[in-house]
């Protein structure tokens, strides 16, 4: 598959469309898709490329918007990041959450 279109995700903690928690490196990646979210938990981590960093995020690039109807930490690359992310782009039009909410980043640590 080439790219993902107009997505739904529904999960608990970490929500991400590449991974929902990284420990690990991804890079080169396009998300270019307009999600919904939602959880089960009052509070979760989502980011068009991973919910949660504690690795690296390089070279990527997204793009369309992103609603999520409850959670803390949004970002258009990754919510919440305690790793690195590097080079990476977001180009949506809009990001919708309840506290956290940034382009790159949502909460980084």
């Amino acid at each position: 598959m080439d790219k993902a279109n107009d997505c739904s995700f529904r999960g608990e903690n970490f929500i991400g469309v590449i991974a929902g928690n990284n420990a690990g490196t991804i890079e080169n990646c396009r998300v270019w898709s307009s999600n919904e979210v939602s959880s089960t938990q009052q509070y979760f981590y989502y980011g068009t490329v991973a919910g949660r960093n504690s690795g690296t995020i390089r070279n990527c690039v997204s793009a369309g918007s992103v609603m999520a109807t409850v959670g803390s930490k949004v970002g258009g690359i990754t919510g919440h990041n305690t790793g690195t992310v590097e080079n990476c782009l977001y180009l949506g039009s809009q990001l919708v959450g309840t506290a956290y909410v940034g382009a790159i980043v949502g909460h980084n640590d």
